[in-house]
């Protein structure tokens, strides 16, 4: 398993400074720690929107959404989503193919 070798070298080596995803079983992402997808949402509301993570939404369901699903307000699992992000999650909703997110949405806004 090439992507293991690979993954512990970049692990031991950058993980002070890097995040490390596995996205499927043969694919590694890797980003800056300094940016994330909860960093970018955060830049967004707080540049442009004037609101704060405390106010927002977010679904996911992959290894790269653990932190934002954490780091939000409402952070929402889609029903396919990998186990870690289900536990950090606020909530957990359809899978994404049966529409889970739009489902979550309306019974938000038309509560």
């Amino acid at each position: 398993m090439m992507w293991k070798k690979m993954y512990n070298h970049l692990q031991e080596n950058y993980g002070n400074d890097l995040h490390l995803y596995r996205s499927k079983s043969t694919y590694i992402e890797i980003a800056n720690k300094n940016i994330s997808k909860l960093t970018a949402i955060n830049h967004l509301l707080e540049n442009h929107f004037n609101l704060s993570l405390e106010e927002s939404i977010a679904f996911g369901d992959n290894y790269n959404d653990v932190e934002m699903i954490n780091g939000v307000g409402m952070g929402i699992a889609v029903g396919n989503a990998r186990d870690e992000v289900k536990e950090v999650a606020n909530k957990i909703t359809d899978k994404s193919i049966e529409n889970g997110v739009a489902k979550s949405l309306h019974q938000i806004f038309n509560a």
